[in-house]
């Protein structure tokens, strides 16, 4: 590389830092590749610009099953604290549409299992020899690990929306929905021929899941998942479209992250397979990740679940589970964040919780809980009122709760109920499509609830009527909850937002009231 002159090295370092850093980010997101030589031949300038490359260049990585070993041999050293992400993202084998409507052969399960084995085991290998220095910094715990598996040919088969966000990654939402938009934009160069067919399973993959093969020759190496202690946080998005099972790969995964803090987990209900045995096993699985899998992992904070289907009326055919409801009694009371959507409904959540502990003085306690927010069919135009006030005696489980949201949407009503603690004013908020107002008993009790918090005013509610017209979609109704940015990532928060919003949305208050109003 031609020498600089030293007038122009000499005005480099007469910048501002701050400057300097905006320079080194704009140069990053021009590239549209991290790893590009463009950026490798910036950070080889000189030692200051290596180390400002770097620092962008390696915070966020996506890995193939085939970079695992050169990742040991790049990320050594000093550029192991600049890492927060790693997503490993598996990619499986092609298929055309003679095989999209069908589903895969033992053969091609068994060549997914060994992808799935072998990149796994041999990352947790390399990560296990790192210790907690190499991750922790004074705003982070850890860095964040994702998993996806994808085939290239589900940009064919799975739709438009899904070549739309194939590619996002989970750490682009957190700059804003521009990222998003400018990649969906650039994306469109090499569209994928459409596929026809209308049934596709293949996208979804085997029915009960990737699993860990124990026949891979890193397991008969290792014999157990190694211990990882440098991840904070655990995340599978939506755009996988894929089920991990909970028993074969993720119960062995969470066990192995021993510092892990936060779980963010978003799945899809296959539409293809909705009978009754299938339901079956995997409400057993869900049952045993929270229930004994989360209850076993003491150093976690905050969960998000949230389960997807593609519409509105596959929603009204999936049920919440019972199992699950019973099994977080246990598994959240250390918790200081829990956000579930449609796979617990809110009412047996509560049932269950006042039912075996009916007095708020004795029993189970939420101590460190904080933000909470559910899912529930009993939001409609009948029976909401019972919901809320069973919600107001579980929260007085809740000592530190500062914000409660449930809520629910379907083709015929809408509604989120809002609590919000506050010293100044504590808020109940009531949004919903019927014009519906809380009762006396429902307000006594939420007030009841706000004088356990110390508040210089009394508790406010406020009504809002929401237009069914804009809730065309089953994903429509998140552009009103309060805590999305705790359900979802950020990303698949406004992958959702984009799809299901419509072009205007008309949101009118009515009106606000005092607690004592009728």
């Amino acid at each position: 590389m031609p020498r600089r002159p030293a007038s122009s090295l000499a005005s480099w370092e007469r910048l501002p830092g701050e400057l300097k850093l905006m320079i080194v980010r704009h140069a990053v997101s021009s590239s549209k590749q991290v790893q590009s030589p463009k950026l490798s031949a910036c950070a080889a300038v000189c030692q200051e610009w290596q180390h400002l490359f770097e620092a962008e260049t390696f915070a966020d990585l996506t890995l193939h099953q085939s970079d695992v070993s050169e990742f040991a041999a790049l990320v050594q050293g000093r550029r192991r604290p600049l890492l927060r992400w790693l997503w490993l993202r598996l990619e499986l084998a092609e298929y055309d549409c003679k095989k999209c409507s069908v589903p895969e052969t033992i053969a091609e399960d068994r060549v997914n299992k060994f992808i799935l084995t072998n990149a796994v085991w041999e990352l947790f290998d390399i990560l296990s020899d790192w210790k907690k220095k190499d991750s922790v910094t004074t705003t982070r715990q850890g860095f964040t690990f994702e998993i996806s598996a994808h085939s290239p040919s589900d940009l064919r088969h799975a739709g438009p929306k899904m070549r739309r966000r194939i590619n996002h990654k989970g750490w682009m939402g957190i700059k804003g929905p521009e990222q998003l938009i400018r990649r969906n934009t650039g994306a469109s160069v090499d569209k994928p021929q459409k596929c026809s067919s209308h049934h596709k399973p293949r996208p979804f993959g085997e029915v009960t899941g990737l699993r860990f093969d124990m026949r891979a020759q890193p397991v008969k190496r290792l014999k157990t998942l190694p211990p990882v202690k440098v991840v904070d946080t655990f995340v599978i998005r939506r755009q996988c479209l894929r089920y991990f099972s909970v028993p074969k790969t993720l119960q062995p995964i969470i066990e192995s992250l021993t510092q892990l803090r936060h779980l963010r987990y978003e799945y899809w209900s296959d539409r293809f397979s909705m009978g009754s045995a299938w339901l079956k096993s995997r409400d057993e699985e869900q049952v045993l990740l929270f229930g004994q899998v989360l209850q076993s992992k003491k150093t976690l904070k905050s969960v998000a679940c949230y389960g997807d289907v593609p519409s509105v009326k596959l929603r009204s055919q999936t049920t919440a589970s019972l199992g699950v409801a019973w099994a977080l009694v246990a598994s959240s009371q250390r918790l200081e964040e829990l956000h579930l959507a449609h796979n617990v409904d809110a009412m047996d959540f509560f049932f269950y919780i006042l039912t075996f502990n009916p007095t708020p003085d004795k029993g189970a306690k939420w101590k460190k809980l904080e933000r909470i927010s559910l899912t529930s069919l009993w939001l409609r135009p009948t029976g909401y009122q019972l919901l809320i006030i069973r919600a107001a005696k579980v929260a007085q489980r809740m000592p530190k709760l500062q914000r409660m949201e449930l809520w629910h949407t379907d083709i015929g009503s809408s509604c989120i109920f809002q609590y919000k603690a506050d010293p100044e004013q504590p808020v109940v908020r009531f949004l919903n499509t019927w014009f519906g107002h809380l009762g006396v008993v429902e307000r006594e009790a939420w007030r009841g609830v706000a004088g356990t918090q110390e508040s210089r005013h009394q508790l406010r509610v406020e009504y809002e009527f929401l237009d069914q017209r804009d809730f065309v979609r089953h994903n429509s109704i998140l552009r009103y909850l309060d805590q999305g940015d705790g359900l979802l990532n950020a990303t698949s928060r406004y992958q959702l937002l984009d799809e299901g919003l419509p072009r205007t949305v008309s949101k009118a208050p009515v009106n606000s009231q005092a607690s004592s109003h009728p």
